[in-house]
Formats: structure tokens, sequence, C-alpha cells
């Protein structure tokens, strides 16, 4: 005798297949649920690995740099943000990133970018969350949807990022950084 039904296609039939299908449902709106509430964004419409200190995608400009200090605890890492046409991103937000565990938190979110946006955190924030995810909104709707129309983000401080002692320094070479980018 063959049978004709196709393995576990009873789960479906009668009053079971029903009760599956309810927590099928229930677990899928569950899992969506908290992804909605973890705080981070959704879904990048452009999502770009930043691997450089020098770095150009869709009229945004990143560049890092490090103002050393006698020690790790004195020693700053900037961020500079410059935006080719002000207005095409309105806000931004940065998250820091532990690459094991995933945990999440963020440095910066939602504040309004500028033409030209710098960010100092001390060296030793990026010891355990190791990486930066930079996330930049068409608008204020997209930001309370955490829907980045993009996200750069960076596996740790960029190997190629100048170490210099003076704020002069510092200064002098943001500035002249973004010619250098091919």
């Amino acid at each position: 005798m063959t049978m004709n039904r196709k393995p576990l296609s009873f789960l479906m039939t009668g009053k079971a297949g029903a009760s599956i299908c309810s927590i099928f449902r229930a677990l899928l709106c569950a899992a969506l649920l908290s992804l909605l509430l973890t705080g981070r964004p959704v879904f990048a419409a452009t999502e770009i690995h930043g691997a450089d200190s020098s770095f150009r995608a869709q009229g945004i400009t990143i560049l890092w740099a490090i103002l050393k200090g006698p020690a790790e605890e004195s020693s700053f890492v900037h961020i500079r943000i410059l935006q080719a046409d002000p207005g095409s991103f309105r806000f931004y937000g940065v998250e820091a990133v532990d690459p094991f565990s995933k945990e999440r938190a963020w440095v910066i979110k939602g504040e309004p970018l500028r033409a030209i946006q710098t960010l100092k955190s001390v060296r030793t924030d990026f010891r355990d969350k190791t990486e930066r995810w930079l996330h930049f909104y068409k608008d204020r709707e997209t930001l309370e949807k955490g829907q980045p129309a993009l996200t750069v983000f960076f596996h740790g401080v960029p190997d190629t990022a100048p170490e210099v002692l003076t704020e002069a320094e510092l200064e002098a070479y943001l500035v002249q950084a973004p010619s250098r980018i091919k």
C-alpha cells in the first residue's frame, strides 16, 4: 500500500494544522517585534564597509585620525564627516559594536548632520566595542523608523589612521586628506 501524502502533511490539516500555523505566526511576529525593539536600524538601503582612514561614498567623506596623548586614556580618535551636498542626508547616528557578542550601544543617535561634523572619542572607548557603524538618514521620518539610506561600518580604528601629536597637525591632516582620496 502506497501513501500519497507528503511527510508531516497531517500536521497542516484540521485543528493541529491550525495550531501549528498560529504558533508559527506568533513566533514570526515576536521575532519581528524584538528586532524592531532593539533600537538599531532595521535595514540600510546601502551598507558599505569603510576599510580606510580616508573614505568616500555617496557624497559622504569619512576621515579618521588619532591625537596621541601620553597614554591611551589621553589619546583621542577623531572621525570627521564631510557632506558634499549638505541636505542630502539630514541626520546621522553612530553605533559602537562588540564584534563577538554583537552588543550595540549608541555613541550618537539622531543628530542633525552638518556639512562638516567631527566626533571625538577617547581611544580606550574602542577596547570592547571596536566597530563603528555610521548611519545616515534622509529625513526625520526615516530616522524615526530606523531606516538609514546609507550605513558605513568600520571593524575598528583603521590601521591607516595617522597618529599626530598636536591639534595643529590634526587639523592640517583633516583639511588636506579629502584631496588625496581617489
